[in-house]
């Protein structure tokens, strides 16, 4: 088990929202894909370039919506306080490639 921790490149996420929008289509309550290969951490909004909205019921809100990529330096800003992904648009790039080689919604 130690060797198959130590083979992995990255850990990969995937954020859905409590309430379930289509039961044969899951990817519609899909909110947020994520990546962590360190140093980094990448959150992908389901859709970019406009606000993310929040219609909530019973599940309420757990993860805020974000309207844009969020890259985070975790090993010096654990909390991730500070979103650095204007500063770094080349790591936010191959992060968003390994998603996208890794996603596969359909069952």
């Amino acid at each position: 088990e130690e060797q198959a921790l130590a083979g992995r490149e990255a850990v990969f996420s995937e954020d859905y929202n409590h309430d379930i929008a289509d039961v044969h289509n899951p990817t519609e309550s899909l909110e947020h894909r994520v990546v962590m290969k360190s140093p980094w951490k990448l959150i992908l909004p389901k859709e970019e370039g406009r606000p993310q909205t929040l219609e909530q019921s019973g599940g309420g809100q757990f993860i805020n919506y974000i309207e844009g990529p969020e890259l985070y330096h975790i090993v010096d800003d654990p909390h991730e306080r500070n979103n650095v992904s204007s500063q770094h648009p080349e790591i936010v790039d191959e992060l968003e490639q390994l998603i996208e080689d890794w996603w596969e919604p359909e069952f």
